[in-house]
């Protein structure tokens, strides 16, 4: 059991599609105080310094009167009175510098941009989960990842919402935001119960699709595709391998989608990008 006599410190950088509901579920989960009491209690730190938009309500968990409220100040009220030992601060500010994780034990990145994942990856000694999603994919990173992997992920990139363009307006919601927090809140949830001397185990990383299943990525094995797609015999040309990257880049388009214009299966696209992505200077993305 942990012997630390201060609470533990759960800093959670974002508060969007994947921050708000991992909150949502460990929060929940917490609610009795059994775990958090055997912790010296639970200290929740949300940073983000975003409003709650009308738009927002469709897959984060807001509520319409708190319409205006800064995102993390709304998670804190609507969690004010969870339990005794389970406590929220707000932050009302986007993450630009480590020095503010320096109590952190665990920290959490689910925003959609490049610099605080890179200011989150680069803590020394901390536990961190770095948690995105385009449509239904998820990509879950730790810092027992591979470093090289969590570098070829993290390249620039502008902006970009856990939904495809055009899919708020049309009401064609994809659940890819809900997919990552279920693994995230998972995984927290078993840095816990290892804190409270249960045994228990999480992969170093995690990519998946709620369609597709388990994404091999990250050299996991998958299991065989018994029907070959019509180019499956033939090398990849470079118009094959920009059509991937480019339909990996933000734009949410389906994988199905990318499967049937390249003539490839999904699970060799990904055995594709895996490759591209041992390359130098390959600049893909999945994002939240």
């Amino acid at each position: 059991m942990d012997t630390k006599q201060q609470p533990l410190n759960i800093s959670i950088i974002g508060a969007g599609g994947i921050g708000s509901n991992t909150c949502l579920l460990l929060v929940n989960a917490l609610r009795n105080g059994v775990i958090a009491k055997q912790l010296w209690g639970i200290h929740f730190h949300l940073y983000d310094g975003d409003k709650v938009e009308e738009d927002n309500l469709i897959h984060q968990r807001f509520t319409p009167n708190q319409i205006g409220m800064l995102k993390v100040d709304a998670l804190a009220e609507t969690f004010a009175d969870v339990h005794d030992a389970v406590r929220l601060t707000p932050h009302g500010i986007n993450l630009r510098e480590a020095t503010v994780l320096e109590d952190a034990d665990i920290v959490i990145v689910a925003v959609d941009r490049p610099e605080p994942r890179r200011i989150v990856h680069s803590l020394e000694g901390k536990e961190w989960y770095d948690s995105r999603c385009m449509g239904d994919i998820t990509l879950l990173l730790t810092d027992r990842s591979d470093p090289a992997m969590v570098d070829a992920l993290t390249p620039e990139h502008a902006p970009a919402s856990c939904q495809p363009e055009g899919a708020i307006e049309s009401g064609a919601i994809q659940f890819g935001f809900a997919n990552a927090a279920v693994h995230l809140a998972d995984a927290i949830m078993r840095s816990l119960l290892r804190r409270c001397g249960h045994e228990t185990e999480f992969p170093n990383s995690i990519c998946d699709s709620i369609t597709k299943g388990r994404i091999d990525i990250f050299g996991t094995p998958v299991e065989p595709v018994m029907k070959a797609a019509p180019q499956a015999t033939e090398p990849w040309s470079d118009e094959d391998d920009r059509i991937l990257l480019d339909g990996l880049d933000h734009n949410g388009r389906d994988l199905d989608e990318i499967s049937k214009k390249i003539g490839r299966s999904t699970n060799a696209l990904f055995h594709r990008l895996r490759r591209l992505l041992e390359r130098e200077n390959v600049s893909v993305e999945v994002g939240e």
